[in-house]
């Protein structure tokens, strides 16, 4: 009776589908991740250099208009 019932759960086990592997999903999300965080680095700086080009601090440093593009508030 055990050998039966080892053998039916032996092959439940085989025969249950493979799961997603989470360490795929998560390289997957790394690498979403990075492309938004460059997306939004680049619309940031367009932003900034636009805003730049009208705002009479037109005049300070590059540096300086990024340092301000990225300050919080």
């Amino acid at each position: 009776m055990v050998d039966e019932v080892v053998g039916k759960v032996a092959l439940a086990i085989r025969n249950v589908p493979p799961l997603p592997r989470p360490s795929r999903s998560e390289d997957d999300l790394v690498v979403a991740f990075d492309e938004l965080i460059d997306q939004l680095g680049r619309i940031i700086i367009r932003l900034a250099v636009s805003v730049l080009k009208t705002h009479p601090a037109k005049h300070v440093s590059r540096k300086w208009g990024s340092e301000a593009a990225y300050q919080p508030r």
